[in-house]
């Protein structure tokens, strides 16, 4: 006895866009936290500091804290929206 609907196999393809994008923003999650040893500014402290700041890890992680967590919400979304569409 079968039950449901056979969803043909053409309509079950994976995103593999989706995919990388969220190795992307992993891999990038992980340089973050390594930046914000060095970042002292209005985001907040990080609870290890260094004794020496850099102006670079303060731009980086002033850019990245922009759009990261709007990505993997992005993502997340996207994600759930195709697996919900087949």
């Amino acid at each position: 006895m079968q039950v449901g609907c056979p969803v043909p196999q053409a309509s079950r393809q994976r995103r593999y866009d989706l995919d990388w994008l969220r190795v992307f923003a992993v891999l990038l999650l992980i340089y973050f936290h390594a930046a914000a040893v060095f970042y002292r500014g209005e985001l907040g402290e990080f609870y290890i500091q260094n004794a020496r700041s850099s102006q670079w890890m303060n731009a980086f992680i002033l850019f990245i804290h922009q759009w990261h967590m709007p990505l993997f919400f992005l993502i997340s979304g996207a994600g759930t929206w195709f697996a919900l569409s087949q």
